[in-house]
């Protein structure tokens, strides 16, 4: 197998990690540590998907030979793999008082929604915006 099929196969695992971790953080009333764990792992493995080889986002939002606005798509959802690591880092600070805010121990779910809102919208606008350029050419 090549390697576009290595990475896009990490794309899958590293989102199906964090989907179930995110879940059993929501359903287990105990956080254990491994539930963290399983959501870095699964971050990291996205990472690798989206950061690495020739066809990664990010790549893509430097190409000039595509549109601005599918430029500014994959730019999105960089960001939002960033947002991803904020998630990481809250998930394993201990509750407490950090720069003057208060940090609990759900505070890493705010992060997580921008992350999926993000998500949603490239997710149906990027095929949408690709199939439009193709119909244009």
């Amino acid at each position: 197998m090549t390697m576009n099929k290595y990475l896009t196969y990490c794309g899958y695992a590293g989102s199906l990690l964090i989907l179930a971790s995110a879940f059993l953080y929501v359903v287990i009333i105990r956080h254990p540590m491994w539930i963290a764990v399983m959501f870095t792992i699964g971050v990291l493995l996205l990472t690798l998907h989206r950061f690495v080889g020739p066809d990664s986002d990010l790549s893509r939002s430097n190409d000039k030979s595509k549109s601005l606005t599918l430029r500014r798509l994959y730019r999105q959802r960089v960001f939002g793999v960033c947002i991803l690591y904020l998630c990481v880092l809250l998930l394993f600070i201990h509750p407490g008082f950090y720069f003057g805010y208060y940090i609990v121990n759900s505070m890493w779910f705010l992060p997580f929604i921008i992350f999926t809102v993000v998500e949603l919208y490239t997710a149906f606008r990027i095929p949408s915006v690709e199939k439009k350029e193709g119909n244009l050419k």
